[in-house]
């Protein structure tokens, strides 16, 4: 009976110690999704910060090539426009992946 006594306390101390652990680490999984939730925001406001420089680099590109047309003929133009919208094209594959 003694015996019996002893295992049931060294059960209950096992018990009482997983008790313990599982709070820990529900305690710790909250606090990593949290951390998870935080970092993907992040993410989403950079890579929207990244679009928005894209935006500025090509709104550059385009001024300093309007601004260099009206010193080339028609036909460079035309290339140098071509040329641009597949940079843009490329910007936009890049970002939607």
């Amino acid at each position: 009976m003694e015996n019996i006594k002893k295992i049931l306390k060294e059960i209950e101390q096992k018990i009482i110690k997983i008790i313990q652990i599982n709070q820990n680490l529900t305690k710790e999984n909250l606090i990593l999704k949290e951390e998870n939730n935080n970092l993907i925001k992040q993410l989403n406001e950079q890579n929207i910060k990244i679009k928005q420089l894209n935006e500025t680099i090509n709104n550059l590109k385009i001024s300093k090539f309007l601004e260099l047309a009206g010193k080339n003929n028609k036909k460079e133009v035309k290339n140098k426009i071509s040329e641009l919208v597949r940079e843009i094209d490329k910007c936009i594959t890049l970002l939607n992946e």
